[in-house]
């Protein structure tokens, strides 16, 4: 209904916390697994922005045998109102308090042909496969 206002479920400067995991999975509903956690962090104040605004989080991620062949890797992440859980499944959880994406970490790239080209002005006999020029 074009009548109907809406407004922001959250208050600027109110605390969210934030869970990032990851997971091979699209679809995530893990939030038991602490291995698939990859960073918590609590008391993020919403929509204020300023120098104490951003964060970075390294780490060092061993991909598996699926993944190093050609498989995919999903960063998910949520944030409920400081104190809720992120787990639908848990009694505490309330939908209103909670939000969250999904986004692909690695993308597809196709491999390379280089290196499989035929010269069409030289000799035909060449290999096909000619070494780098240095």
């Amino acid at each position: 209904e074009p009548g109907v206002l809406t407004s922001n479920l959250f208050q600027k400067g109110e605390p969210l916390d934030m869970w990032m995991y990851l997971s091979e999975n699209e679809k995530f509903n893990d939030f038991s697994n602490e291995d698939a956690l990859i960073w918590h962090e609590a008391n993020i104040p919403y929509a204020v922005w300023g120098p104490t605004s951003t964060r970075t989080h390294s780490l060092t991620y061993y991909p598996s045998e699926a993944l190093k062949h050609n498989g995919s890797l999903y960063a998910h992440v949520y944030f409920a109102r400081s104190g809720y859980p992120v787990d639908p499944t848990d009694p505490e959880y309330e939908q209103k308090s909670t939000f969250g994406r999904t986004h692909s970490v690695v993308a597809f790239l196709r491999k390379s042909k280089a290196g499989k080209k035929k010269s069409l002005l030289g000799d035909s006999n060449e290999s096909e496969e000619q070494p780098p020029p240095k």
